[in-house]
């Protein structure tokens, strides 16, 4: 073998190997820019706290708490919650009934004025609720334990802890919940001794398992 020939050779080596690592690096860097891009969408849909997201509710209970009273003048009717680690409280809804119990009176109904105060409640910005209750209609009406609760979902954006220590506070919403009925007597004529009514009101408690589920 000449001389010659023994320098072409290695030069062909070289140059082989300089393509294969070539092709190798380029395929490194298209590996990783593939890979920062899957993670920079991840990071985007999972991470970015900016997102709407949805948050479902689930194992939902209704618990249900009967009280009657005859309503002269002013009386308190108290609801007490206590906290439970499993569950977190959505939604309460109260329900008031009465009839005219003054058979002398020919039907005229007293009137009620409803108040719930939750100055006891373990609630971010407690505001008291007032109502009239006319004719012995039946009033029901529903108190969320947060404004944007729904029993079907909802939306909400933040970083998963944010969203965890919102709707996972069994704390909230608990406390004395008082409904302060008063009577307006109603007098339908000279013989009636109509004094008050009896007053029968519902609390429904609606509350959902922890944790909550947060969509993707």
């Amino acid at each position: 073998m000449s001389r010659e020939g023994i320098p072409a050779k290695r030069g062909v080596g070289r140059n082989s190997h300089l393509i294969a690592c070539s092709f190798a690096i380029l395929w490194i860097i298209l590996a990783v820019s593939i890979h920062i891009s899957i993670y920079e969408i991840q990071e985007k849909d999972i991470i970015d706290p900016n997102l709407s997201r949805m948050i479902t509710f689930n194992d939902f209970q209704n618990a249900t708490e009967e009280q009657s009273e005859y309503v002269s003048s002013t009386e308190d009717f108290n609801l007490d919650l206590q906290s439970n680690p499993q569950r977190a409280i959505g939604i309460i809804t109260i329900t008031i009934a009465y009839e005219e119990t003054e058979i002398t009176d020919l039907g005229e109904c007293d009137t009620l004025n409803v108040t719930l105060i939750l100055d006891e409640v373990n609630l971010n910005n407690p505001h008291s609720q007032s109502y009239e209750i006319q004719d012995c209609n039946t009033l029901e009406f529903e108190f969320k334990i947060r404004d944007d609760f729904s029993i079907e979902g909802t939306e909400n954006s933040g970083w998963d802890y944010e969203i965890r220590e919102k709707w996972e506070d069994s704390e909230y919403g608990t406390g004395k919940y008082t409904l302060r009925i008063s009577v307006g007597i109603e007098k339908g004529n000279q013989l009636s001794q109509d004094d008050g009514e009896e007053v029968n009101v519902s609390w429904k408690i609606t509350d959902y398992s922890i944790p909550v589920e947060i969509g993707r």
